[in-house]
């Protein structure tokens, strides 16, 4: 989908208002990619040590990176949904959705570890 929106970036040259709110988007998605990226790093470094991934301080840690990842992709300029297409409009509320439903149950399991330990 960055690709997607880059592409859309080079080919709109003569609307600068369009461009920089394509250019806004591309960067909040690729900082929501980085986000999501280092809450599965941490997960496998945990993992990786033998230690127990499943802790509250890791869950903890994920819960924050996916908010902060929902947080990039909500902040894209509303504008940009008049400028790109229906394909890439619905690309962009999967990734929404799929970052509500993994924080979702990220918040659970974190809940049922604090009520474990």
């Amino acid at each position: 989908m960055v690709s997607k929106l880059s592409i859309s970036f080079r080919s709109i040259d003569d609307m600068p208002e369009e461009a920089s709110a394509i250019g806004d988007c591309v960067k909040l998605y690729n900082d929501a990619l980085s986000q999501l990226n280092e809450s599965m790093s941490e997960i496998k470094t945990e993992k990786n040590k033998g230690g127990n991934w499943l802790n509250k301080n890791v869950i903890g840690d994920v819960k924050t990176w996916i908010s902060t990842a929902m947080t990039d992709v909500e902040t894209c300029p509303d504008g940009l949904e008049e400028i790109v297409g229906n394909e890439t409009k619905k690309e962009m509320e999967t990734a929404n959705q799929m970052m509500s439903i993994s924080l979702a149950i990220v918040s659970q399991m974190k809940k049922l570890i604090m009520i474990l330990h």
